[in-house]
């Protein structure tokens, strides 16, 4: 006996339609938050490398700080010695070294700090510093596109996020409304049913 029901229901109103809508809109809504997150990411490693950038050249700026003001406290040292000068300039030129050193010292810690952010954005939190080269020098930011700030809009997968998971919010809605519609379902079935005997004969 062998028999193969089949069912399936008539989707007259469009219910299935409207599921189908609805999961294509979420799948766009992922689709749009992974290309956000990425470009959140890229946006986040640029911002790193060009503070840390900021920071090396500032970094540059304060060493030729010190430099000038040791090369200072040693003239004025001297004038001191030879009595050209008051020991209180001598005074004044180490409070402005010291002041000096202590600004260069932070930002060497900040720019620690920043690089070892950026790997960790860069996914090698576990690398070395060095690792990751910083130039001294930035370089000229390119130009800003021409447009509209419409046109932006459009482009921001955050914004085009939004608008997928409202549609799918929609399709979800009209899907509820649907399911109140009566269902119709067809049923069909074949079948096959054989059956053998077995015949016996006396002879006497």
């Amino acid at each position: 006996s062998l028999s193969l029901p089949v069912s399936w229901e008539l989707d007259l109103f469009g219910r299935r339609r409207a599921a189908r809508q609805s999961a294509d809109a979420d799948f766009e809504a992922s689709r749009f938050a992974y290309v956000g997150a990425r470009t959140t990411l890229a946006a986040d490693v640029a911002d790193q490398l060009f503070q840390t950038s900021g920071l090396a050249v500032q970094i540059a700026d304060s060493q030729e700080t010190v430099r000038i003001r040791q090369e200072l406290r040693r003239i004025v040292d001297i004038r001191a010695a030879r009595g050209l000068a008051p020991r209180a300039d001598v005074n004044r030129i180490d409070t402005d070294l010291a002041t000096a050193q202590g600004q260069l010292a932070l930002q060497e810690a900040q720019l620690f700090a920043a690089r070892r952010s950026l790997l960790a954005l860069l996914g090698r939190a576990g690398d070395r510093l060095e690792s990751v080269p910083i130039h001294g020098a930035l370089a000229t930011p390119p130009a800003v596109p021409a447009g509209l700030p419409a046109d932006l809009l459009t482009r921001r997968p955050d914004v085009l996020e939004a608008r997928a998971r409202l549609e799918s919010a929609i399709g979800r809605l009209r899907t509820a409304e649907l399911a109140q519609l009566p269902t119709i379902t067809l049923t069909p079935s074949a079948g096959l049913n054989a059956q053998r005997g077995v015949f016996e004969s006396t002879t006497g």
